[in-house]
């Protein structure tokens, strides 16, 4: 929802892009099955 979605902007914006999708799984609020569903979605 739109508070993990201001997560990963804030994560972004401290630590720079992503270069993995692994590393949303370092956001709070993205457990491994939430990692799961976004790794068939999300492209880097």
């Amino acid at each position: 929802g739109p508070v993990t979605a201001q997560r990963i902007v804030e994560r972004r914006l401290k630590r720079g892009p992503f270069t993995s999708i692994e590393q949303l799984g370092e956001v709070e609020g993205i457990g491994d099955m939430k990692l799961a569903k976004l790794s068939e979605l999300v492209r880097l």
